[in-house]
């Protein structure tokens, strides 16, 4: 209550539910009918009482009031009244842009600039050097700006710029500060009725929110930066002129601000049992996940664009972000020098060398990579992927493998990864694997046979995938092209596991037992199945190796608890320590737990 407030001098209303001096807000059982009338008499008076605030109102014109009544059908009542303020403004643009910054380590990341011809120097803030963690040089240096204010600055960067639409860079040397100048533009500005014609690409977004400033580029390069090019938007607009960033916006306009959303007047009316309903959902582990617009982006490149050969192999393209493409710049150079150091560490251990010399062969006779000439390299149209060996020794079937680079930058800074998506991750979780293969009964175990080697990249995207290789020193150097997916590449993973999904789709009308099994128990190329009774197990075993087969795809290393299942198996296919014996009790690797099959335990192996 308010001081000197009575029940006689209150100028309220009377509750609209029983009629006496109280607020209807205080009434507690409020009859459904009544509810009705509440909120219908709510919304007649929001009008009022957003017209006693003299303060914060704006121009006719420029004020918007909303009334926004709960549509549910619950008995949950909402009534949410909003406004927006909005008032004639004056704004100057400056000319920003976004750009792609690369540092000398080949890290790249995209920064806010300002382009000014009228600053000396090129500035750049402590927050943007610390996400690339450029290489400060001690520097003693003094700013002068406004009324002569002076600025000390203790240090600079180097860092290359690049262009987001072509392929200008230019390398420039920046003095780091804490922040090189506020928020612009100043306030945020509406452009919902801008015309902007269709063919222009913006430097700037953004350029109409206000947000901070990454860099200044000053008027070393200002001049270089624009193009023939400028257009006026309108007369009470900013122009446009062309850059080699895209298009700026600069200039004065004139118009309508918007201020910060106010929200008032929420009337919730819920009962208990739906408020302890909504706490349980939300405190609920949902395992449904929201895929980004990448993701998006990658599912629908491979849902439009793939396809199978006359052997039932999936032929896939490489998703990847068009507008990237052209920044690729010469990565065989690099690729070359790389080489020659694996094969120098190579002469040095004889066996190591006639492992890898064994892997590249069989690679070649498999018919997952082809012999090219490397003339017909187009820039911007091919990439070669470094290689290196990584050696397994616990592996029980390739103690070799040679794993390919694609994170090696080229000249440009931009490597194959930098341009390809990454995709969703399609398979379930660990956990949710283990779980199935532990809780189960009956249980089965296998891999799939160089899995990422049976998809088939398209013919047009093979170029992306090149590698330079020689048997033997004194042989010439060859240009060769990967055809299959290959591991090492950032879309690999994705591009292999949604074919697996994708066969559990296309065949699940032929493999009814096998095609759930495949959907929901791999992760990635490891086969973990749990089943409550052995002819399920039986069942399901019998089509999965037709069913993979019938892609190209090769199921070994089999393994059970139980004996009947692996007499239904080929003896080249079963895991070679031949794990069911009863004087062997020697464990497996699954998924970097150990699984003993003889007592049907999961252990795990503590580091000496």
């Amino acid at each position: 209550m308010v001081d000197k407030h009575s029940l006689a001098s209150c100028k309220q209303r009377s509750c609209i539910f029983c009629g006496r001096r109280h607020n209807t807000l205080l009434h507690r059982k409020v009859p459904d009918q009544a509810k009705k009338q509440f909120n219908s008499a709510a919304r007649r008076e929001v009008p009022s009482a957003q017209s006693s605030r003299p303060d914060q109102q704006s121009s006719t014109s420029g004020q918007d009031k909303q009334v926004l009544p709960s549509t549910s059908t619950s008995s949950v009542q909402t009534l949410v009244t909003s406004r927006s303020n909005r008032s004639p403004t004056r704004q100057v643009f400056l000319s920003t842009a976004l750009v792609k910054v690369v540092g000398p380590k080949g890290k790249t990341a995209v920064a806010r600039v300002l382009l000014d011809n009228a600053s000396q120097p090129n500035l750049m803030t402590e927050r943007f050097r610390r996400i690339l963690n450029l290489r400060k040089t001690p520097v003693s240096t003094e700013l002068y700006g406004v009324e002569a204010e002076r600025k000390s600055v203790a240090y600079s960067v180097v860092a290359t710029v690049c262009s987001r639409f072509n392929k200008y860079q230019t390398v420039l040397e920046f003095l780091v500060l804490q922040k090189v100048t506020t928020n612009l533009p100043t306030t945020s500005v509406e452009t919902d009725n801008w015309y902007i014609p269709s063919h222009v690409q913006l430097a700037d977004p953004t350029f109409a929110t206000s947000n901070p400033i990454d860099m200044v580029i000053g008027s070393e390069v200002f001049f270089e930066l624009l193009r023939k090019g400028r257009i006026r938007i309108d007369d009470d607009k900013p122009m446009l002129q062309n850059s080699v960033f895209g298009w700026l916006v600069s200039g004065a306009f004139r118009g309508t601000s918007v201020s910060s959303r106010l929200v008032s007047h929420v009337t919730t009316m819920e009962s208990l049992e739906q408020q302890v309903a909504r706490f349980w959902e939300i405190e609920s582990c949902g395992t449904n996940s929201i895929w980004s617009p990448e993701e998006k982006l990658c599912e629908e490149i491979y849902t439009t664009t793939t396809s199978r050969d006359q052997t039932g192999r999936y032929v896939v393209e490489l998703p990847k972000h068009s507008e990237l493409m052209s920044q690729l710049g010469d990565s065989r150079s690099i690729a070359v020098r790389r080489f020659y150091a694996i094969e120098r560490r190579l002469q040095r251990e004889p066996e190591l060398q006639r492992q890898y010399d064994a892997f590249m062969a069989e690679y070649l006779s498999l018919g997952h990579m082809m012999l090219v000439d490397p003339v017909v390299d187009i820039p911007g149209q091919h990439y070669y992927l470094p290689h290196h060996a990584v050696v397994r020794p616990d592996s029980t079937t390739t103690k070799l493998r040679v794993v390919f680079d694609g994170s090696c930058k080229t000249t440009s800074g931009f490597a194959l990864n930098d341009i390809l998506l990454k995709g969703p991750t399609i398979q379930d979780t660990l956990l949710s694997q283990l779980f199935r293969f532990r809780m189960k009964p009956v249980v089965i175990k296998g891999d799939i046979e160089k899995m990422y080697h049976q998809v088939l990249v398209a013919e047009s995207d093979q170029a992306f995938q090149r590698i330079v290789y020689q048997s033997s020193p004194t042989d010439p150097l060859q240009t060769y092209q990967l055809k299959t997916v290959t591991y090492g590449t950032k879309t690999a993973p994705y591009l292999a596991t949604r074919c697996l999904e994708q066969l559990s789709i296309d065949v699940a009308a032929n493999y009814p037992a096998a095609a759930p099994v495949v959907k929901s128990s791999f992760y990635v190329d490891d086969l973990l199945a749990g089943f409550d009774s052995l002819d399920g197990a039986m069942a399901a075993t019998k089509q999965i190796i037709p069913m993979l087969a019938s892609a190209g795809l090769s199921l070994r290393k089999w393994s059970s608890n139980r004996r009947q299942i692996l007499e239904e198996i080929p003896v080249e296919y079963r895991e070679t320590q031949k794990l069911l014996e009863l004087d062997n009790s020697a464990p497996i690797q699954a998924l970097g737990l150990l699984w003993e099959p003889n007592s049907d335990e999961l252990r795990f192996k503590v580091p000496e």
